[in-house]
């Protein structure tokens, strides 16, 4: 037999076509860690969109919040204020079927409701204050001539249109 000189390496061993246990354990975990960094990743750029254009929103909505409210406000003085002028006509027909009693109790819830009420701005709660004042100081009775009792009822009612918001554009008839 021949013999190998002391120097001699073997041939390289070619690897097999088959990867090792460990080989194919480490492809996976690679391939499950790539997976879960991007999914990561792609979840944090969601978050964070969505946060910044949440915080956005949220401010929108809220002095759209505050619109609403300011126009709810409006909305209820104007229906107050109907409602205290359809009172005045109830107390003008009252008086012309001489119903007395029913009328000055009707005029006193009016003229109270307008010592109360509160308007938007100062100027116009103290002109109706003073309307709700002028009112009470009406005295109904039978001694009394009807026609002027309701005459200064109805300007008052009409002085009192004069306070009432303007309609908004959504409830203007077409």
């Amino acid at each position: 037999m021949a013999q190998v000189p002391p120097n001699f390496a073997p041939p390289p061993s070619y690897p097999s076509a088959q990867p090792s246990r460990t080989q194919r354990a480490v492809g996976k975990m690679k391939r499950f860690l790539a997976r879960l960094l991007t999914v990561v990743v792609f979840g944090a750029i969601v978050y964070y969109a969505g946060w910044f254009q949440g915080r956005g929103g949220f401010r929108s909505e809220t002095s759209d919040v505050e619109t609403l409210r300011g126009e709810l406000q409006v909305e209820r003085n104007r229906g107050r204020l109907m409602h205290l002028r359809s009172i005045l006509f109830q107390v003008v027909m009252d008086i012309h079927n001489e119903n007395f009693g029913v009328a000055r109790e009707r005029l006193q819830s009016a003229a109270k409701q307008l010592k109360e009420f509160q308007a938007s701005d100062a100027p116009q709660t103290q002109a109706i204050h003073q309307l709700g004042e002028r009112l009470g100081a009406i005295v109904l009775g039978a001694g009394a001539d009807p026609a002027l009792q309701q005459e200064r009822i109805l300007n008052i009612a009409s002085e009192l249109d004069a306070h009432l918001p303007a309609e908004s554009e959504e409830d203007q008839p077409l």
